[in-house]
């Protein structure tokens, strides 16, 4: 479960028939925000340790098709190091959920896995389904 700022414009909750539960997270793909966050301190995922991969599955829709759709990955809190991907437009437009490598990422306890639009004027709207988390090696 994702935490997600307060509804708003920029990001609902809604029915999607091509999401993998039939709801997904819609944000406004002209904004650039972090309000899809999955904070590390969660009791039923708690983040120990070691190298993950992610993997992103988003969609997104607009006229455009040039820049970047969504930024994705992680935030260490303490060293302040953001460990993330862009993903561009042309790869994300799609009416199905795409599945976005985000590479292996070194997390611990202090770290937030986040997806971001880009402010991408040529995008509505971008989807978000879910977020795999696979455990490379931990402690």
């Amino acid at each position: 479960m994702f935490y997600v700022e307060p509804w708003s414009k920029h990001l609902q909750r809604v029915n999607d028939p091509a999401a993998s539960d039939g709801e997904a997270l819609r944000t406004d793909g002209t904004a650039y925000t972090w309000n899809m966050q999955f904070p590390p301190n969660l009791d039923y995922f708690p983040m120990r340790p070691g190298k993950y991969r992610l993997i992103v599955s988003a969609r997104c829709e607009g006229e455009g098709s040039d820049g970047l759709a969504l930024e994705a990955g992680s935030y260490d809190v303490r060293k302040k190091i953001i460990t993330g991907k862009n993903i561009p437009l042309k790869d994300a437009k799609s009416s199905v959920y795409k599945e976005f490598d985000l590479g292996v990422h070194e997390l611990n306890p202090n770290c937030y896995l986040f997806v971001a639009p880009k402010r991408n004027p040529g995008m509505k709207w971008l989807y978000f389904d879910r977020l795999t988390v696979i455990p490379v090696s931990g402690k």
